[in-house]
């Protein structure tokens, strides 16, 4: 059963002009129904009230999140960061009083934005404070059955609702600036990420995870204490599918290039390294972006084919290099010694061959 989103507009209304009446001009409207953000936002600056107890703000959440998991979507942005912004305060309000964490999950949902790529290309940082995030991730993963929160498994076995709540927590963080993420998550909150980041393209609740991941704090991705080779391959397999974020896989590869425990994990995936690149200069070439920013992921790309395929690049040979060029020469020499350690494995034979073909065309 689907609501009219007209009808759930003027159940925002009622509901909001029982705490504080409305502006008028939103009163004098016939139809709300192109209002959906902007009234939402509107329910959530007035349940923070002070004379509102908190069981009944609870409730409220609850309720009007259920009733949008029933209502049409709506295309847009109007008031898209005012609704985002009210409910990230309202939460903090809560996580402050120590409710449930359920709770922040409800409100999450009802600010769900169904783009995720434009919401992401718009690149507006909010000043989100989000461990309420964090301790609802964590509580979504307490919350699954034993044998799914043991094991190494995919998000993509978690039912619609487990799905629809944790693609909507990300969509916070991709909006927050990574200052705001906590120095160390908890292994239950970093898991439910890694798990989204698993799901099976196409999926848009991957490229939230990766968009996530990618800003977290380097130090905070030790709390991934299992399936690092998997999470750094689908990385990979993300930024190939989403070729306008995937400079940030680049970016976060010359820092996880620092760290022992991860260069075993980045070695094996030469081929996807090195082919992201060509992806992401493909996508800038195609929409005339090429410049800004340009030279900092070449400059990262070629630290890091230096710190692990290409270790005794000769010295001598510096003064031949330009910044043109150097990121396909050290692609074509770290490709070389690939093939010199090949054992003629047929798995590593075609991705090493198509890698190798597509760097040697025009």
């Amino acid at each position: 059963m689907s609501i009219d989103r007209a009808v759930f507009t003027d159940y925002l209304c009622c509901i909001s002009s029982l705490i504080r009446r409305l502006d008028h001009r939103i009163l004098a409207q016939r139809d709300t129904s192109h209002l959906k953000f902007v009234l939402i936002t509107e329910l959530f600056k007035n349940l923070q009230a002070p004379f509102l107890k908190a069981p009944t703000v609870t409730r409220v959440i609850e309720i009007t999140a259920q009733l949008v998991h029933h209502t049409l979507h709506e295309d847009g942005f109007l008031g898209i960061f005012d609704m985002l912004s009210e409910i990230s305060t309202l939460c903090c309000l809560l996580y402050a009083r120590k409710e449930s964490p359920h709770v922040f999950v409800a409100a999450a949902t009802l600010g769900r934005v169904e783009d995720l790529q434009e919401l992401e290309a718009i690149l507006q940082v909010m000043p989100f404070r989000v461990e309420w995030v964090f301790a609802a991730l964590e509580h979504l993963q307490q919350s699954l059955p034993d044998e799914r929160r043991e094991s190494s498994e995919d998000g993509g076995r978690w039912d619609s609702s487990t799905t629809f709540a944790v693609r909507s927590l990300l969509q916070f963080l991709i909006l927050s600036d990574a200052g705001n993420f906590p120095n160390q998550p908890s292994e239950d909150a970093m898991n439910m990420i890694v798990s989204a980041l698993l799901v099976p393209l196409p999926a848009d609740i991957s490229f939230a995870a990766f968009l996530v991941l990618c800003k977290t704090r380097t130090g905070s991705l030790s709390s991934i204490t299992r399936q690092k080779s998997s999470v750094w391959k689908h990385l990979g397999r993300v930024a190939l599918a989403y070729p306008r974020g995937a400079s940030r896989y680049i970016t976060l590869g010359a820092h996880l290039a620092n760290i022992t425990e991860w260069k075993p994990f980045m070695q094996s995936e030469l081929c996807t390294w090195i082919n992201v690149l060509t992806a992401v200069s493909r996508w800038q070439w195609g929409k005339n972006t090429e410049g800004a920013g340009t030279e900092t992921y070449l400059t990262q790309f070629v630290s890091v084919v230096r710190s692990i395929w290409v270790l005794d690049f000769p010295s001598d040979h510096e003064r031949l290099l330009d910044s043109t060029n150097t990121s396909w020469i050290f692609a074509i020499a770290a490709l070389s010694k690939a093939w010199q350690s090949f054992d003629f494995s047929l798995e590593d034979f075609f991705p090493l061959t198509r890698c190798t073909v597509s760097q040697c065309s025009p």
